[in-house]
């Protein structure tokens, strides 16, 4: 590649599976994959941005419009300045819990499909497990997908 390529490995503190990759190149390609395949689903991420501003909108609504608003003698001028708060926490907890969520999913498949061991349901390295079952969430694996290339856990690690 000409073109200068930022380590993504080292955001492991936030998307710890980055950290199982041997190279950034292989990381940012698969990570570049992941996103795309999360962001085809529009329609299902469409509808649950909706729920969610709809129950924060709601949520917003029963706090102003009840007898809590009065009870904490906030002025009416704020009731909507509220309401918008609540949709802005709303939509920053659906790109937390629910985009993310399927972008990590979604990385963990790419990386079983380059034999990265990894389980795809919480992302636990399954690298020298004896049995096929996850000793993080429990649930069963193909133990054939432990054959694949051993990496660094870290990167700067050698194996």
């Amino acid at each position: 590649m000409g073109r200068f390529l930022r380590d993504i490995r080292r955001d492991s503190n936030r998307i710890p599976e980055l950290a199982l990759f041997a190279t950034a190149e292989l990381a940012m390609e698969a990570s570049r994959r992941a996103w795309r395949q999360t962001w085809r689903d529009r329609g299902r991420l469409a509808l649950h941005f909706m729920l969610v501003c709809g129950v924060a909108s709601v949520f917003g609504v029963l706090i102003t419009d009840g007898g809590l608003w009065t009870a904490l003698a906030a002025p009416e001028s704020l009731k909507s300045v509220f309401v918008g708060i609540c949709n802005g926490v709303g939509v920053m907890l659906y790109f937390r819990l629910v985009v993310m969520h399927g972008y990590r999913r979604r990385l963990r498949e790419e990386m079983v499909q380059l034999g990265i061991p990894i389980c795809v349901h919480c992302g636990y390295d399954l690298r020298g497990l004896t049995e096929s079952r996850c000793p993080e969430c429990g649930r069963a694996f193909d133990s054939k997908r432990l054959t694949g290339p051993i990496v660094p856990t870290h990167p700067g690690e050698t194996t």
